[in-house]
């Protein structure tokens, strides 16, 4: 069976019979599948199917494995004849087809799996997933997500491996249990294991589980939470709130209006008028599910009026809110927090509202909805991940769209403090936020998605310090008696550096952000030395985004034009230092979600379009075309789990080959690369340890071919050395920074890339060869020392010199001089001073491009050129 992360599909498990699950035998026969649906039989031996929509998939008398790449997939088996798997590859559930055994759910959003009459194993994955094993004896084992087991009475006696307490959910039907104490009452230990006894015919088994650790949660019953200190207020209708010393406590319940209050779902809290942030408790019971995952409500304690909350605020003496953002020099929060249940039914988070102004409302009045989740659950925010924060201990990924940001923490949060400024002041860096927003509500709450829980907010304070137009100061702090004022910090806190990070990822420097406004911002960049490198101007100009970027002496090196065009497609203009146009693109996305990027030259001639599509279950098309639109190549890139599988076609759709990357679970990350036949040819073992990155290379047959070691110099370059299968150093490959780097060659062959900035070669003995990969023409002019042109190449890479072809430089490309003599000369090599310069049209306007100095060197000429 194929590789299941970390997983280990080889375990035993054992049924309530004592029965040793079979797995399905190794595979060693392979199925053919296509590219359109069909019907296809298996043979007596181990079938391994691959199923696509439409497909008809029959088994033969051996061990098969099912994988299964779409739901409309229809698996016919007979009784009798070997152990069958499915291995669900989509999103979604799966109910086991008639004869068989096992269901694997591999997908990352794979939901759910219902067995059918036999005694099923049945194996969730990384995200919550239902698992009903129905008839017969089954075997449910729990994956990294919160999972529920749905257990009916008449359908055997199951048993359940990998059960998280108070993560996952055991949901008994027909059984007539309505309390946790009566399920306890049925319930022992027996050994490592939980036994309850459901009738006089069926049990369910807890494999290695400790029955003190079971709470009523654990089998979604009612929870016996202690009665909250002090409280003098409950409320337990579904949408009821209570006003006091500005705070609000509300039982929102904004998404369970397809659902009956009091009858499938409860939602109540219990405080004290007189203090809101001290014991304030909300519980809630909520229909188990892991299929159909939303919010259906956001129980919460309030401090300001949000956007949406035309009512205003009456008890709210203080005015706190709003405050504009830019006014804004300090905000905390200090909180402490309890809570149990089905904690992967829902999280902990605050909800921050911002808007366009001091009293609008409305969601048209939202500029921003900022959350941070100190609790995560087993459900993901909106958007996508757009970076990352940290500050102090307190570290997590943001999540981006729309109006919509989040702060997932990293770990759990149950008590500390949150920088809410220092977060504003991320993503206003990030272009996320900005300084004319209004600061309208903190809320802090649970969003509920599914099963039962409780939440007690221990206590909770509110710190800010604002300051007005002529820069007066103002410092409060808040909890539920009301807002005190207090004394403004004397210090102003210091910006923390953002790193500067070049092409490769690595960090050369820092970038300090000088003014940030909604027209216009201004970064200027550092290198590791705290030398000022030049600096990014990025401004909003009538119809269209300027981004210019200046070097050291502030002077202009590149620019973007970015405009938005009326079809709803991004065009962005590339320039030189001399506002001479390099390039264009054109991005545009259709309403089903395909992107396509079109390349233009200089001259707005096409050069080239690259078509993306999304085809779903985590499979995207990308094809590449020339400048006539002619199919060059297309890739199927497919993400399941850890495995990223990049199918790759010629431009007649032949499949030509797959390259296949498998991230492990100790962090290291394999490359397999097949061929048409999906033979596997060679693969790669990529391990990083004590700064070095190690890639093993290895045939197909296990053997070792090469050794590559890669780690970074001091000053940011990067140094691969390569062994051959005796571990013998054969060749080094040098990287170079943005900046300017100096590499000195070495005895043994040598490619060298320079990069960006105005670098230092100096050779040496071996076989050079210096590339020159990046953009030429803005001042970046490297030096070349001790180049032997009996042995040394210059590499020139076509997307840079694009006017030359590829291959070995022609002779007539080739001329000495200060300046082109006719239209095929390219490369002009000025001997007197060793200056060597392109020109894109030799003889014609364009303006020939200085971009090395090389030492000057007899029998220098055309063969010393390479272009790729």
């Amino acid at each position: 069976m194929p590789d299941r992360g970390n997983r280990d599909f080889r375990k035993m498990y054992i049924n309530s019979q004592n029965i040793v699950m079979a797995l399905s035998g190794a595979t060693n026969n392979w199925i053919s599948a296509g590219k359109t649906a069909a019907t296809r039989t298996g043979t007596a031996k181990n079938d391994q199917f691959h199923g696509i929509k439409g497909d008809v998939l029959i088994g033969g008398a051996g061990d098969d494995i099912y994988t299964l790449w779409n739901p409309n997939v229809t698996v016919i088996e007979k009784g009798g004849e070997g152990v069958d798997t499915i291995e669900v590859q989509y999103y979604g559930t799966i109910k086991l087809p008639d004869n068989i055994e096992n269901v694997i759910l591999s997908h990352e959003r794979a939901t759910g799996a219902t067995g059918n009459a036999l005694a099923n194993l049945m194996i969730a994955g990384k995200t919550g997933a239902t698992l009903d094993g129905g008839a017969g004896n089954d075997v449910l084992v729990g994956g990294a997500g919160a999972d529920v087991f749905r257990v009916q009475a008449g359908n055997g006696s199951d048993v359940i491996y990998n059960f998280q307490s108070g993560w996952d959910a055991v949901n008994l039907s027909g059984y007539g249990f309505t309390s946790f104490a009566q399920i306890l009452a049925k319930s022992v230990q027996a050994g490592t294991d939980v036994v309850v006894k459901l009738n006089s015919s069926e049990t369910l088994t807890l494999r290695n589980m400790s029955l003190k650790s079971l709470t009523a949660a654990d089998f979604n019953m009612p929870l016996n939470t202690p009665a909250p200190v002090a409280t003098d207020k409950l409320l337990t209708q579904a949408g009821q709130g209570w006003n006091s010393n500005g705070w609000f406590v509300v039982n929102n319940a904004w998404g369970s209006s397809a659902l009956t209050a009091g009858v499938d779902y409860t939602l109540n809290s219990a405080f004290s008028t007189s203090d809101m942030t001290r014991g304030t408790t909300f519980n809630w019971s909520y229909p188990l599910t892991t299929t159909d995952q939303r919010i259906l409500a956001y129980p919460e304690l309030i401090f300001g009026t949000s956007p949406h909350n035309a009512a205003g605020n009456p008890t709210d003496t203080s005015k706190v809110f709003p405050v504009q953002v830019s006014n804004l020099s300090k905000l905390t929060v200090d909180y402490d927090l309890s809570y149990t249940g089905n904690k992967g039914g829902f999280n902990v988070a605050y909800d921050i509202w911002f808007a366009n102004s001091p009293t609008a409302t409305g969601t048209s009045a939202v500029t921003t909805e900022l959350m941070i989740w100190l609790h995560k659950g087993g459900f993901e925010p909106g958007g996508t991940a757009v970076g990352t924060y940290t500050n102090g201990d307190f570290s997590a990924t943001i999540y981006h769209t729309g109006t919509y940001t989040a702060l997932v923490a990293d770990k759990e949060w149950t008590k500390g403090s949150i920088d809410i400024a220092d977060i504003v002041s991320k993503l206003k860096t990030m272009g996320i936020m900005s300084d004319s927003e209004y600061l309208r509500s903190i809320e802090l709450g649970a969003e509920v998605a599914s099963g039962t829980g409780s939440m007690t907010i221990n206590g909770l304070q509110i710190n800010v310090e604002t300051k007005d137009a002529n820069g007066v100061s103002k410092a409060m702090s808040i909890d539920g008696t009301g807002a005190t004022l207090t004394q403004p910090s004397d210090a102003v806190k210091p910006v923390p550096p953002i790193d500067l990070l070049d092409t490769s990822g690595r960090v050369i420097g820092t970038q300090k952000i000088e003014l940030s406004t909604t027209d216009k911002t201004i970064v200027s960049k550092y290198d590791i030395g705290g030398n000022f490198t030049g600096s990014d101007v990025t401004t909003k100009e009538k119809g269209y985004g300027l981004v210019q970027h200046f070097d050291r002496t502030y002077k202009l090196a590149s620019a973007e034009k970015i405009m938005l065009n009326a079809d709803g497609s991004t065009q962005t203009i590339f320039y030189d230092g001399n506002w001479v146009m390099k390039n264009a693109t054109k991005v545009t996305t259709d309403a089903k979600g395909q992107v396509t990027t079109q390349y233009y030259d200089a001259k707005w001639m096409p050069s080239g379009m690259d078509i993306k599509v999304d085809e779903g279950n985590g499979s995207t098309m990308i094809k590449h075309y020339d400048a006539k639109w002619a199919l060059t190549g297309a890739e199927r890139v497919v993400v399941s789990g850890n495995i990223t599988t990049t199918y790759h076609f010629d431009t007649s759709w032949k499949y030509t080959g797959i390259d296949k990357l498998i991230v492990n679970s100790d962090g290291s990350r394999t490359y397999q690369h097949l061929d048409a036949a999906s033979k596997l040819q060679s693969y790669d073992v990529v391990k990083l340890a004590d700064g070095v990155e190690t890639t093993t290379h290895y045939n197909s047959k296990n053997a070792i071919t090469g050794i590559d070691k890669m780690s970074a110099r001091a000053d940011g370059v990067l140094v691969t050395q390569s062994y051959d299968a005796s571990n013998k150093l054969i060749q080094n490959i040098f990287v170079g920074t943005d900046l300017g780097d100096k590499v000195v060659g070495s005895a043994t062959n040598a490619h060298i890339y320079l990069g960006l900035g105005s670098d230092t070669f100096s050779g040496s003995s071996g076989v050079e060869n210096i590339h020159f990969n990046t953009a030429i023409g803005n001042g970046d002019v490297d030096t070349l020392l001790l180049f032997n042109s009996t042995k040394d190449k210059i590499v020139l890479h076509h997307d840079i010199f694009d006017q030359i072809g590829v291959g070995n430089l022609a002779s007539s490309a080739f001329v000495k001089g200060t300046m082109a003599m006719d239209a095929d000369d390219r490369i002009i090599y000025d001997s007197a001073t060793g200056s060597l310069y392109y020109d894109p049209d030799g003889s014609g306007s364009a303006q020939q491009i200085l971009f090395a100095h090389i030492t000057p060197t007899s029998g220098f000429g055309a063969g010393n050129f390479v272009i790729m």
